[in-house]
């Protein structure tokens, strides 16, 4: 008797349920606040398209209230199913954080960082390679086939949103260009979740790319639940305005219309109106004619030649090998060698602090790296002013000395 019970009561749920949805009447309101609502032609089954205008009437409790009408200049009408598929279930790719990095380290994730995150690079060098880091985040909903491709665009404008955007170009002819990297020689390269690099705007991480000689990388797909980081090798020209503030966003492949942005997390830099923070100069391959069981040992390194006038100092790395062709690793420290990394420089201060040209700096790294290895090579970076911001004036060098025993 229970069995025929369920029988019975099936057809008759099923008869309630065609009624409800068989009385669905032809338009339908969702009101979001008492002024703003959505409107959508046919019964939500339906997946015939709207006209391009229609009129309704406003209601209140006590009656009508207004003729009104709507267009697509100044409303989205969807229709039925298409409505829910399209107007609630799209995508949206936030720029949630940026971070500016130096072209330093030996890949991409030990690059350092010349200011915090979310943070304006101020006084940014002109005609040195930088790498600007996007981080992207899906924070609506997962559509199949709206993989974005990720294309970088600068303004020059100090109200970001507001700003008439380009893509940075690939050659030598704007302002901003696309800058080949002297560490990442692979365009692309997959990203990685960098510790101590850029907040996680979302819960799963999907590698994104490093472009040093195109402003747009391939589809990444971002489910609702996905965030992904972007980084481009870029570079000011000496046409970039001194002290103009500039702007940068991602676009999917020059369209805005999935994405989103707010005023803080526009990537900003704002020109230097002094030289080049930074240059760089690789020395040759020099041989101490050492084995390695009679040595060498390396001691230090010094400059010769003259400060900048109050302003510039003199930084090294330092690499060996046992063989004339490398490889060749540059190591420094901060620390007095408590540390040593590719990273970190030796400092020769300047000689206001004791350091200066002709002041011997000690090569920290050497018991742990450098001795009993035959070669060795140096790379020198020469500071305008505090390695980060531009300066004044440049120290100019005249010679380098590397002291090792035997």
């Amino acid at each position: 008797m229970k069995n025929n019970k369920i029988v019975i009561g099936v057809p008759v749920l099923l008869s309630i349920l065609f009624s409800i949805f068989y009385f669905l009447p032809s338009a339908l309101a969702f009101e979001a606040t008492s002024t703003t609502f959505e409107l959508h032609a046919g019964d939500t089954e339906s997946t015939v398209a709207s006209s391009t205008s229609a009129t309704f009437r406003l209601h209140n409790a006590g009656g009508q209230n207004a003729t009104a009408s709507s267009s697509l200049t100044t409303k989205s009408i969807s229709s039925g199913i298409l409505y829910w598929l399209y107007g609630f279930f799209t995508p949206s790719y936030e720029q949630t954080h940026y971070r500016w990095r130096n072209d330093d380290g030996t890949n991409e994730t030990d690059a350092t960082f010349p200011v915090n995150e979310d943070t304006l690079y101020n006084q940014f060098p002109k005609n040195t390679v930088k790498r600007l880091r996007i981080e992207i985040s899906n924070e609506g909903w997962t559509r199949a086939g709206t993989a974005p491709q990720l294309r970088l665009e600068v303004a020059s404008t100090t109200t970001c949103a507001s700003g008439t955007y380009a893509p940075v170009l690939t050659d030598y002819s704007g302002q901003w260009h696309l800058a080949t990297s002297t560490i990442i020689l692979t365009d692309p390269v997959a990203t990685s979740n960098v510790s101590g690099g850029l907040t996680d705007s979302n819960i799963d991480f999907v590698a994104g790319q490093v472009k040093t000689t195109g402003n747009t990388t391939s589809a990444i797909t971002l489910t609702s639940h996905d965030f992904t980081e972007v980084e481009f090798g870029v570079m000011a020209s000496s046409s970039a305005n001194d002290g103009g503030t500039y702007c940068f966003r991602l676009t999917n492949n020059g369209s805005t219309t999935t994405m989103a942005y707010t005023e803080s997390k526009y990537a900003k830099a704002v020109i230097g109106s002094g030289l080049s923070a930074t240059g760089e100069l690789y020395s040759a391959v020099f041989d101490t004619t050492a084995t390695s069981t009679q040595g060498p040992a390396y001691n230090s390194i010094m400059w010769n030649g003259t400060e900048g006038v109050s302003t510039g100092k003199i930084r090294f790395q330092f690499a060996t090998s046992n063989s004339s062709s490398g490889p060749w690793t540059f190591y420094g420290s901060a620390d007095n060698g408590a540390t040593c990394n590719t990273s970190d420089w030796y400092d020769t201060l300047t000689s206001g602090a004791g350091g200066g040209p002709g002041k011997p700096v000690e090569i920290w790294c050497s018991p742990s790296q450098h001795n009993n290895q035959r070669y060795f090579r140096y790379r020198i970076q020469i500071c305008s002013a505090n390695c980060s911001s531009s300066g004044t004036a440049s120290p100019v060098v005249s010679g380098v000395v590397v002291n090792w025993a035997p």
